[in-house]
């Protein structure tokens, strides 16, 4: 696949855009909740690149585990560069702006 066309074919960005609609409700989570989930996200798919880029039974036989981690971030986590990572990190930042001007629940 090519960078340039990551976000148009990526489960998680699909994954994202179901997560946002509120079952029980029927309507759009609230910025807040779905900041939250957005969170979560990413670093579930943080702790997942770690393991691929250092499988837990091949630690001890790589000789410069910080190059193996550093090849996969670069091309995944780095924040700019056209990944499904990238797009997630955005719409959890433009939650978290957007959850702030909204304010709390209200409650009676």
């Amino acid at each position: 696949m090519r960078e340039s066309r990551a976000h148009s074919k990526s489960t998680i960005i699909h994954f994202c855009a179901v997560l946002v609609i509120d079952g029980k409700k029927s309507c759009y989570r609230l910025p807040s909740d779905y900041g939250q989930i957005l969170a979560a996200l990413l670093y579930c798919a943080r702790l997942l690149m770690f393991e691929h880029a250092l499988p837990a039974d091949k630690r001890e036989h790589i000789v410069n585990p910080c190059m193996a981690f550093f090849r996969i971030h670069y091309r995944w986590l780095v924040n700019g560069r056209p990944t499904p990572f990238h797009f997630v990190d955005n719409l959890l930042a433009y939650a978290l702006g957007v959850g702030k001007d909204v304010g709390g629940k209200p409650r009676v």
